[in-house]
């Protein structure tokens, strides 16, 4: 028999626009030892895959946290219709973009290994989800840090079965439908400085086991269907 040894590394790195196909994200992921940290760079074309995750690691986009156009302050985005205030982002640098129909994401640590996966500095995009949801995640603890979701579809853009999701320095998303832009089933959240521009409802969450969650210096803002301006704030279910 044969045995060979397998280096994991610290640091991989992925320049989405030079990739040569589109399981370059999944290849970098995989050489990653738990704890690792990959890297995008979205140099004119985003990432396009649905990424597994199975280990502690940090997803950060390169050169730092994305451009948002649409937070505007709450005066501001609040004399503006939706269409105007999307139109500020149209180049804002994707950084990673599921495959229609599959989210962009699927998180499912181990038990075995502690620690959180962590997004940093990433704008992600799912235009085409059907009843699927951007990020999911099971019995995982993820931490979303200074990054942008788009999303569009049936389902949610953030769906936690389990674990925990914890949000911080400045994290946007712009759920177009009807359901929920977060879902927390059986975990817990701890969210600060959150905004979610949405259309029915922005958070539900059904909590599990003992742990208490919270919610601080967010905003959960409905976007009316068929008015021009979009003015009073989403519900939150906690």
């Amino acid at each position: 028999l044969e045995f060979r040894r397998v280096l994991f590394r610290s640091v991989a790195f992925v320049d989405c626009a030079m990739a040569r196909d589109d399981n370059a994200a999944n290849r970098a992921l995989a050489s990653l030892k738990p704890g690792g940290t990959l890297i995008l760079r979205a140099n004119g074309a985003a990432c396009l895959d649905s990424l597994v995750i199975t280990k502690p690691v940090t997803i950060q986009g390169d050169g730092g946290a994305p451009v948002r156009g649409w937070r505007l302050g709450w005066n501001e985005s609040a004399r503006r219709t939706r269409t105007e205030i999307l139109e500020k982002v149209e180049n804002a640098p994707v950084s990673f973009r599921g495959r229609p129909g599959s989210p962009c994401m699927v998180i499912d640590v181990a038990p075995s290994l502690r620690g959180q996966v962590v997004l940093r500095d990433l704008v992600i995009e799912q235009k085409k989800a059907g009843g699927e949801a951007c990020i999911y995640a099971h019995n995982s603890d993820v931490r979303i840090e200074s990054s942008v979701i788009v999303y569009a579809g049936e389902g949610s853009a953030v769906y936690l079965d389990g674990g925990s999701l914890t949000t911080g320095d400045s994290v946007e998303i712009d759920a177009d439908t009807w359901g929920q832009a977060i879902y927390v089933d059986g975990g817990y959240v701890d969210i600060d400085d959150l905004t979610v521009y949405q259309g029915a409802i922005g958070i539900q969450l059904e909590p599990g086991g003992d742990k208490g969650s919270r919610i601080r210096h967010s905003k959960f803002i409905t976007w009316p269907k068929q008015s021009a301006t979009f003015g009073k704030i989403g519900r939150a279910h906690v």
